[in-house]
């Protein structure tokens, strides 16, 4: 049978259906001349039946048609076709390429080759996305309660959507390891979805354009379980919460035993920046050695084995116009140490918050170093000998702010140059540990205040960086008039032109004609420069010894 008149012969094997992760049926193979129009029906009939899409194919020439994708489900396909880089906002288009018009179809058969202008057709059209009905049921349950007909979500890019099941709460279990792009939370009950995957791991990947685990529900009581298991981060993850009207309990939650491993970045954001209300919570001992992004809202961690990763994780707090964020320990009797070096950011718009808001029996230690690109606020509970402690570096231009009823100590020889302000607690410069103000023009420095008299213990050094200080000057670096302040016996003072020296609390350091006296009692750092003789003072000693010296 000749192929005159646009008329095909073609095949198409079930091996394509194995490359489709998400297909749960394979595609039956065909063959045979097919007419445009009989083209256009298979493979529409297959793009439907097997992805849940609509398709408009349509033949360009007797060797291609080419396939115009348009999702019924929207939102899904936006996500899951931001693979395609260079087409953010739209489907791809895509070109399915076949063979010449045969003559002889009875003696020869075509194979259909696809090939897609982005990536491929196949990984794309596999991205589509699950939606779970019902209650609780394992994860591979394709009827109701489970993911009643749309398929089970187990491949990179795959898209697994949770809807609130009224204010009962429900639970999918793994039976098997799983992939994922994306796992979401949406409705408006007030019940809890909990992932439970036992002894099975859970693999975050959506092709490299980063995979997310979202709770957009509206309950007040709705959050996402993520229990317990071995998480791997094969792509950059986003964990968000967008859910603001939650109350008293957790947005996001990872059980205390979970292990995140892998090399992808975490971020994390909550359109809740309080501690009780909507917090996402990080439990578990995790290796990941991707950095960490606390992008806005509150987050907490409990004690030493958090959910931040390895300690070589670079931790950045806030981000710029996203507003406040916070990063608090809840442990409450086991010290907590975070080893992480973080960064605070710059322009964030809002406070920025680390420290603790338990009043238990233990520290809380931040033992890497801390950059101050933008200001930070520390608080804490921790009362007796307890407190929040920062035994590294502090650097950068921020200021410094403490708030709380407890206690909170620098332990390490901080060069930051924003302002120390004591706005709760007691604050505490432990021996050896050192805060640096910068000495400008005449009045013009960093300093210490307080609110209320706050307690300030200072047992540490004092460094003053002299090197753009005026010749004459008065600078108020500690302001005596708003803190109650205490400089114990170990403290000192130094600077860039060396050692002060003490008497009687006031200490002295004396370079060329200037000296330097830095007064306990009033807080202020005075300059004085004696101007050296000019050469008309110097001629006229000489004359008055010449005069003497005649007189005798």
């Amino acid at each position: 049978m000749a192929a005159e008149g646009g008329r095909y012969c073609a095949q198409i094997f079930g091996t394509i259906s194995v490359a489709v992760i998400n297909r749960q049926n394979p595609i039956v193979p065909f063959s045979g001349c097919l007419s445009r129009r009989a083209c256009r029906r298979a493979v529409q009939n297959e793009l439907t039946a097997n992805f849940s899409t609509a398709s408009e194919i349509s033949v360009k020439n007797e060797r291609k048609c080419k396939i115009n994708d348009r999702s019924r489900n929207g939102h899904a396909f936006h996500r899951d076709i931001s693979l395609f880089r260079s087409l953010p906002t739209n489907p791809p288009n895509m070109s399915v390429k076949l063979p010449p018009p045969l003559k002889k179809c009875a003696t020869r058969r075509a194979v259909l080759s696809a090939t897609v202008t982005c990536f491929t057709l196949l990984s794309a059209l596999s991205a589509h996305a699950s939606s779970w009905t019902g209650g609780t049921a394992n994860w591979n349950s394709n009827g109701n309660p489970g993911w009643n007909g749309t398929g089970v979500p187990d491949a990179v890019g795959a898209a697994a959507d949770f809807t609130t099941n009224g204010n009962s709460g429900f639970t999918a279990t793994l039976v098997a390891p799983i992939t994922l792009g994306s796992l979401s939370y949406g409705g408006t009950g007030n019940g809890a979805f909990t992932l439970s995957p036992g002894a099975n791991s859970v693999t975050f990947n959506n092709g490299g354009s980063g995979a997310l685990v979202s709770n957009f529900s509206a309950g007040t009581g709705s959050r996402i379980s993520l229990n317990s298991a071995s998480y791997v981060l094969a792509d950059s993850l986003t964990i968000r919460n967008t859910n603001s009207n939650i109350v008293g309990t957790q947005s996001i939650l990872t059980g205390g035993s979970t292990v995140i491993s892998g090399t992808g970045n975490l971020i994390l954001s909550n359109v809740s920046n309080s501690l009780s209300d909507g917090v996402i919570s990080l439990g578990g001992n995790s290796t990941f050695t991707g950095n960490v992004l606390i992008e806005k809202g509150a987050v907490i961690y409990s004690s030493s084995s958090t959910g931040l990763g390895n300690s070589s994780n670079v931790i950045t707090l806030g981000s710029a116009g996203n507003g406040s964020a916070s990063l608090i320990s809840t442990s409450n009797n086991t010290t907590a140490t975070l080893a992480n070096n973080i960064i605070v950011a710059s322009g964030a718009g809002g406070t920025l918050l680390l420290g603790s808001n338990a009043a238990g029996t233990a520290n809380t230690i931040y033992s890497g170093s801390v950059v101050l690109n933008g200001n930070l606020t520390v608080t804490s509970e921790r009362t007796g000998v307890n407190d929040v402690r920062f035994t590294n570096v502090i650097s950068g231009a921020g200021t410094l702010t403490t708030s709380g009823g407890g206690n909170i100590s620098l332990r390490g020889a901080n060069t930051y140059s924003g302002n120390t302000v004591i706005g709760g607690g007691q604050f505490t410069l432990t021996d050896n540990a050192q805060l640096t103000f910068v000495i400008g023009a005449n009045g013009i420095n960093n300093g210490m205040s307080g609110t209320a008299n706050q307690t300030s213990i200072l047992d540490g050094d004092f460094r003053f960086d002299l090197s753009g200080a005026a010749a004459n000057g008065a600078w108020n670096i500690v302001d005596v008039a708003s803190l109650n302040q205490t400089f114990g016996s170990t403290f000192l003072v130094t600077s860039t032109l060396g050692a002060f020296t003490e008497d009687t609390n006031v200490w002295t350091l004396i370079n060329g004609a200037t000296t330097y006296n830095f007064s306990e009692v009033t807080g202020i750092l005075t300059a004085t420069t004696v101007p050296e003789p000019g050469v008309s003072a110097l001629v006229g000693v000489g004359l008055a010894l010449v005069l003497f010296r005649r007189r005798r």
